[in-house]
């Protein structure tokens, strides 16, 4: 609710909103709104399926992802042999923070 995120706003920086920085995996699935069985809990097991930021680029660091950006939705995806994730990046989070 959004009490909940005003009662994180520091009260010296009134036009800073936390955001977060996560994404969401899809096991076998390649593209957005794609079938898929479920979150890939075992390849993110540190996050329990749902990546931390820190942790995709890590990630994508050491393996062969292939990061592509959403327009309709404003966020970026990555697949690779496993499945794929939907994530916000820096942009993501610059573009929510405009409407």
């Amino acid at each position: 609710p959004i009490e909940f995120i005003i009662h994180l706003v520091r009260i010296d920086y009134p036009h800073e909103i936390p955001q977060p920085f996560y994404g969401r995996s899809f096991l076998q699935a390649q593209h957005l709104y794609e079938a898929h069985l479920g979150s890939d809990d075992g390849g993110w097991h540190e996050d329990e399926g749902i990546p931390q930021y820190y942790n995709i680029l890590k990630k994508m660091d050491k393996e062969k992802f292939t990061s592509v950006r959403d327009d309709k939705t404003m966020t970026q995806y990555a697949y690779w042999k496993k499945g794929m994730l939907s994530y916000d990046d820096e942009r993501a989070i610059c573009d929510k923070t405009e409407y």
